[in-house]
């Protein structure tokens, strides 16, 4: 049921656009005055969706209080929010759902407010609306007229009467400094919303620069390693599928994915003759190279950072077994680090695919089993349930091998659990 547009109604008045924040202080300008002045014979608000009365019930209620008559047009609209208004539902073909405007009928006061949204960012935010407002009294009747048509095409039975106010002659100056101040108050706005995009900018590049350091600094650490592949970037690969399959929030998973690059950050503390050791190790050595597990929460601790909190946690933790027969801290279940189960999984799975100095890459097939077999035992049940959940993206990283070389490097990181040749940190 297409109806006139109001905007329309207004569109002989200079034209102006502004941000939904402006519009929402003009709104509310005209309000307060039409409450000061008195008494209100008829307020009408349209609105673009209810939620946006239901946002202001109770500033409608309190006009509601003080007026001859309230009818509010929009869609979605909530009957309970404003008790007494008129309520108007308009149709999905509307128009009017692309309108926004607040009028108000007084014996001594009128004024109307009609805009039309003209545009929006991307995500939403930054929504634009072109209108005018106006304070000359048969600008404002013949937009109540051309509500009076909308309102009856859609409840015929709603009683909707123009009232024949007193008025007064156009208040031009006050409409010319109205104007004025909106044009002042836009241009103010744009240049707020102007240095927010710059500071997003910024913020997005010191993510970046955040990253690129966190990698940098990870791969310091590999580089004690002889071996030169991609176990930083599969681990990281295997982190992100795992971290996905579990339906964590967007924003836990890039942090534990960022993070999990940093979880053998301790191992520069460790003696390069002991981890480059070709050869078994020795209880002392093998007792040596687990404590890159602290090494490395206490290089990353004492950070605000929320990244750093979790890259700490993880380097401490994800030598731990479910079953508590792990190290540092023989931590059992659940009172392992969330992220540390995670990158445990991702960790001894490459370490098993991969050749190492002291043994050949097991083929794919039999790694995947040796992680099913030591579920509950090794590792989380849910983690290595939501791991086999995303078996197909596993085998990909797992065969993409070390193709990433420029960007990571390998480290030597068996790990003791069936199957395994030897212990290794």
């Amino acid at each position: 049921m297409p109806n006139p547009s109001l905007f329309a109604a207004i569109a002989p008045q200079p034209l102006q656009t502004f941000s939904r924040p402006t519009m929402l202080a003009m709104s509310h300008a005209i309000e307060d005055q039409a409450l000061a002045a008195g008494p209100i014979r008829l307020l009408v608000a349209l609105f673009q969706h209810g939620r946006n009365l239901s946002r202001a019930s109770a500033r409608y209620r309190h006009l509601r209080d003080h007026a001859d008559r309230v009818v509010i047009v929009g869609y979605d609209l909530v009957p309970d929010d404003v008790p007494g208004a008129t309520l108007v539902e308009l149709s999905s073909d509307d128009p009017l759902r692309d309108e926004w405007a607040i009028m108000v009928l007084g014996d001594d006061y009128q004024a109307l407010l009609a805009t039309q949204e003209v545009a929006r960012d991307d995500d939403g935010t930054g929504r634009r609306y072109e209108g005018a407002w106006t304070f000359d009294p048969t600008a404002v009747r013949a937009a109540a007229l051309v509500l009076r048509g909308i309102v009856r095409a859609y409840r015929p039975e709603a009683p909707f009467d123009v009232p024949r106010t007193a008025g007064s002659a156009s208040n031009t100056a006050l409409e010319a400094g109205a104007s004025r101040m909106l044009a002042y108050v836009e241009r103010g706005a744009e240049r707020t919303r102007a240095r927010e995009r710059e500071l997003t900018r910024a913020l997005a590049d010191l993510e970046r620069t955040n990253e690129e350091m966190v990698t940098r600094l990870a791969i310091a650490a590999e580089m004690k390693d002889q071996d030169t592949g991609g176990h930083l970037w599969r681990v990281r690969s295997y982190t992100t599928a795992t971290a996905g399959a579990m339906k964590l929030p967007a924003s836990d998973i890039q942090r534990v994915t960022l993070a999990s690059t940093m979880h053998d950050i301790g191992k520069v503390h460790i003696r390069d003759d002991v981890l480059r050791k070709p050869g078994t190790l020795t209880e002392e050595e093998f007792d040596h190279v687990k404590t890159h597990t602290l090494s490395g929460a206490r290089i990353l601790a004492g950070s605000p950072s929320a990244l750093l909190q979790c890259a700490e946690r993880i380097a401490r933790s994800h030598h731990e077994r479910w079953d508590g027969n792990g190290y540092p801290d023989g931590l059992r279940g659940a009172h392992i680090p969330l992220e540390a189960r995670v990158v445990a999984v991702a960790d001894v799975f490459d370490a098993l695919t991969v050749r190492r100095p002291y043994k050949d890459a097991f083929p794919i097939d039999q790694s995947l089993a040796i992680i099913r077999e030591s579920r509950g035992l090794h590792f989380d049940p849910d983690v290595v349930d939501a791991f086999f959940s995303v078996e197909h993206e596993i085998r990909r990283i797992a065969a993409t091998g070390d193709s990433p070389r420029d960007l990571f490097l390998d480290s030597t990181d068996g790990v003791a659990i069936a199957g395994s040749a030897r212990p290794r940190g």
